[in-house]
């Protein structure tokens, strides 16, 4: 959707802006989806910020911040509104996006990440993996910020899918020969 007032470049800026808040909203479990769904509608009806984990309060207080300061972004102040209309939209988006996924498509969507950490694995020729080092390591490759456990329930699908062995405590082993099979 192009708004009316500004350039495409900006209208895409600000989309991209928005979808950056949205698409890190932390999802761990297939569940999330829908207490994800709720605390954004949540914030469109009311302005405030829902319950949920304390991650996705913080994200939803980051996505309110953009519609109560849009002065931080925009440079007119006519334009506010229109800014607010972009982030609103995309908001809307992510909501219909979740309702409208398949059981199969949120499972499909952690096992997304999955080929990363194969790929993480050839790169960097881990002898044992540790959460908080993959943690690092796939911001520095994927330019992507997956905390702590988000990476606990990727690493669990990576080990049935027998890329890794879990050996407690946070670390793994990968499993050399899957992981070349991995594309």
């Amino acid at each position: 959707m192009s708004v009316e007032g500004f350039s495409s470049k900006l209208n895409a800026d600000y989309t991209e802006l928005a979808n950056t808040y949205l698409d890190h909203i932390p999802v761990y479990t297939e569940t999330d989806f829908k207490t994800i769904e709720v605390c954004l509608k949540y914030f469109l009806e009311k302005n405030e910020v829902g319950t949920g984990s304390d991650e996705l309060r913080e994200r939803v207080i980051d996505i309110k911040a953009l519609l109560d300061h849009p002065e931080i972004y925009v440079e007119l102040e006519i334009n506010y509104n229109l800014f607010k209309d972009i982030i609103i939209d995309r908001i809307k988006s992510k909501i219909k996006e979740f309702e409208t996924m398949s059981p199969q498509e949120k499972k499909d969507y952690i096992e997304n990440f999955v080929p990363f950490i194969a790929t993480l694995i050839k790169k960097c020729n881990y002898g044992v993996i540790d959460v908080n080092t993959v943690c690092n390591d796939f911001k520095k490759e994927f330019g992507l910020i997956i905390p702590y456990h988000p990476m606990c329930t990727i690493l669990t699908r990576s080990q049935k899918r027998g890329l890794i062995k879990n050996y407690g405590y946070g670390t793994f082993k990968p499993n050399k020969d899957k992981v070349a099979e991995a594309e």
